[in-house]
């Protein structure tokens, strides 16, 4: 995986460029590449044995772009990219599959291009400020280049509240005021001399089928579904290491593994779990290797360090509970030494059996809108909570909730519980793991496939059926 930064105004010089290229390589773990234009600066950081071939980077004439993030491809297709920007038909980007953020700029015609991947999954950060501003245009993956900007910026109180209600901040919200996420399957395109700017939307949000597959027609194209998609995940690497734990996801991925003699399985937690147990079986039927990283005395004598760093590099979107995450791939890959490319399950449950747990994931407040479909917030409890703020909280969470239902439909049907962890949840709560490995290795998702995904609103056996806020919800149903 990568990261970049592009910074563009009149007086560059007052920047301290390097500190801010340190916001996408605090480890040094990552190589480094930085592009100087007319009143434009641009920075890529990357693993030189990514397993997705090619630079990070692009230049010619006409062009300076940086891509970060993760195709399923075996390179990097700059020139297709190019012409895509240059001809508008932006819709060919629907076939770009992974998580994914591009900054393009046409040195020619003085504009900048800024492009989502289809969930917005990899989260890019951009602030467009007034004209004279030293920094007129910022753009990043990582939050924390905007706290070291020579600019004042301001804490966006309405972050936190959405951080109290929701878990995590709704759409475009960060904890800075004038700093906005990028939508998900967008192109954000701005004039750098006027600012000027506008979004162009590339591929439609994913929904229900109207003609949900069912019984031996919803398997055979479900296995048609794996069988095609995950192998193309395991590209790039002689050696993989993929998660395993006593769940199905993991599992799953060795299932459809297309050379399982190159594959590490890894599983970490205290010893004796039954992560460690049951995958320690799986392993010993494969007859293949296993590394068990264990939260024992020497993770709890890490364990301050790894919370405040997981913070950090995280740009403050990580809890510091997942500090699991940060000490796991730190040993795993020898601090970017070795497995340039991990495979993760992640989410399968989220998509296929209804679970997204309650409130560590789905906040109580948003579970009972799930299961009521009324925009209930608890009028009681927030307004002796939030005092004299009660009423700015509750006319914009209220619109937050109303804005929800208008991108996915009615929230108490379960197509729209599955575009919440989708489209929301993950980029926000599993967005930040990414944010962590990517220091150390290139982080493969098969679950977050855009196929896969495509599935899981396509048959009846998914959070369709299974969402465990429909009234009828039994745990467990989805095996029978």
């Amino acid at each position: 995986m990568t990261a970049y930064l592009g910074l563009f105004g009149e007086q560059l010089s007052d920047c301290n460029v390097n500190c801010l290229v340190d916001t996408i390589n605090p480890l040094g773990t990552l190589a480094t590449k930085i592009f100087n234009a007319n009143h434009a600066c641009i920075a890529a950081s990357f693993h030189e044995n990514n397993p997705l071939k090619g630079n990070r980077y692009f230049e010619d004439k006409e062009w300076i772009a940086v891509l970060a993030g993760d195709l399923i491809r075996i390179s990097v297709p700059w020139k297709m990219i190019m012409e895509i920007l240059d001809s508008g038909k932006y819709e060919k980007l629907k076939n770009f599959n992974g998580y994914f953020s591009i900054l393009a700029l046409n040195r020619e015609k003085g504009e900048l291009f800024i492009v989502s991947d289809r969930r917005a999954q990899l989260q890019t950060f951009y602030l467009i400020g007034e004209r004279d501003k030293k920094i007129r245009i910022c753009v990043s993956t990582e939050l924390s280049t905007f706290c070291r900007l020579p600019v004042e910026m301001t804490f966006n109180i309405e972050w936190l509240w959405e951080y109290l209600f929701f878990n995590y901040p709704i759409g475009q919200t960060t904890f800075l005021k004038n700093v906005k996420a990028m939508p998900p399957a967008s192109i954000l395109q701005v004039n750098i001399d006027s600012g000027r700017h506008w979004f162009s939307k590339y591929a439609d949000r994913l929904r229900k089928k109207e003609h949900l597959l069912e019984g031996k027609e919803s398997l055979d194209y479900a296995y048609d579904i794996f069988r095609n998609s995950i192998p193309k995940h395991f590209i790039g690497g002689e050696t993989i290491a993929c998660a395993l734990t006593d769940g199905w996801d993991g599992r799953t991925n060795l299932s459809f593994c297309p050379n399982i003699n190159g594959v590490v399985a890894y599983t970490y937690g205290t010893p004796g779990c039954s992560d460690l147990v049951e995958a320690s079986k799986t392993v010993k039927a494969l007859n293949i290797e296993h590394r068990e990283i264990l939260f024992d005395k020497t993770f709890e004598e890490k364990l301050p360090a790894l919370i405040f760093d997981t913070v950090f590099l995280s740009s403050g979107m990580e809890r510091i509970t997942r500090a699991t995450l940060l000490y796991a791939y730190s040993v795993l890959t020898e601090y970017g030494k070795s497995f340039p490319l991990v495979m993760s399950g992640i989410s399968f449950d989220m998509q296929f059996r209804g679970h997204a747990h309650t409130p560590a994931l789905i906040s109580s407040g948003m579970a009972k809108i799930f299961s009521t479909g009324i925009n209930d917030i608890d009028e009681g409890y927030w307004q002796k909570l939030m005092g004299a703020y009660y009423e700015p909280f509750r006319t914009h969470i209220s619109k937050q909730i109303e804005n929800l239902e208008k991108d996915y439909g009615k929230l108490s049907e379960s197509a729209a519980h599955l575009s919440y962890m989708l489209y929301e949840l993950s980029p926000k709560y599993f967005g930040s793991e990414l944010a962590i490995a990517k220091h150390f290795t290139t982080l493969r998702v098969p679950a977050w496939d855009n196929d896969i995904i495509d599935l899981s609103y396509s048959i009846r056996n998914s959070t369709i059926s299974f969402s465990q806020f429909l009234a009828d919800y039994k745990r467990g149903a989805w095996k029978k």
